[in-house]
């Protein structure tokens, strides 16, 4: 146990609940079984006393919840958590990558169990998950098996951001507009853009200084990757 926040909720019917500086929001349903009394949820500011085994990075915080109410009820809709840690491009491509682990709100040692892999994530440095169908409370913390390495373009080629720059004008762009790519990277570069779903809209080689069309995009933030045979620079574009 260390240093955190925490904040508490009556859940007594369906509906978005916002557990506030603890990142945690929950979702239930317009009808179902409630714990109907007050559910506790807790960001320790520590790590827990040992994470799960295997190869993931896990969160640097870990999360405790506790329900003062029925202890059956349905399953939440959606479970979201933010602030669990670095989310790349890779994790919105596959969010199965980041997965969600259990012990009960009292346990220690490691008993953590795999319980659910995400259904969807945000990706940034503070990074969100959100998981389905949860109803299972105690202590979580949450593990990242993506690397912030490509594996799709060039497996072990390495993102130096604080190196190299790449970026798009004019940014936010419209639909179907061109675009003009100012980097600092020596072309032919490899280019992969995608949207919020992990969906891949363009893939392809372009030119140092290349201008790119757009394609007929909904609003919205598409993501990139730029790299030659040394560097890759990730970034994001607003499309109005």
């Amino acid at each position: 146990i260390g240093a955190g926040v925490s904040d508490r909720q009556t859940i007594d019917a369906g509906g978005e609940y916002n557990f506030g500086t603890t990142g945690v929001t929950m979702l239930f349903a317009d009808s179902g079984f409630y714990p109907d009394d007050e559910l506790v949820v807790s960001r320790i500011h520590v790590g827990p006393d040992v994470y799960p085994q295997g190869d993931s990075v896990y969160s640097k915080n870990y999360w405790i919840v506790n329900n003062y109410g029925q202890a059956v009820f349905d399953p939440m809709q959606t479970l979201s958590i933010k602030g669990i840690g670095e989310v790349y491009l890779e994790n919105v491509a596959d969010p199965t990558s980041l997965t969600l682990y259990l012990r009960p709100w009292n346990g220690e040692g490691p008993i953590w169990q795999q319980w659910a892999d995400a259904t969807s994530c945000v990706e940034g440095q503070i990074g969100e998950a959100s998981f389905s169908d949860q109803q299972d409370l105690g202590q979580w913390v949450v593990g990242n098996v993506a690397d912030p390495v490509s594996t799709i373009l060039h497996p072990g080629l390495k993102v130096k951001p604080e190196q190299q720059t790449a970026r798009f004008h004019p940014n936010p762009a419209q639909s179907d507009q061109r675009v003009n790519l100012i980097t600092t990277l020596e072309g032919p570069l490899q280019l992969r853009i995608i949207n919020t779903q992990g969906n891949v809209l363009y893939w392809g080689t372009i030119q140092h200084a290349e201008a790119l069309q757009l394609g007929n995009w909904p609003g919205g933030i598409y993501y990139y990757e730029i790299q030659n045979n040394q560097h890759m620079v990730r970034g994001s574009i607003i499309v109005k």
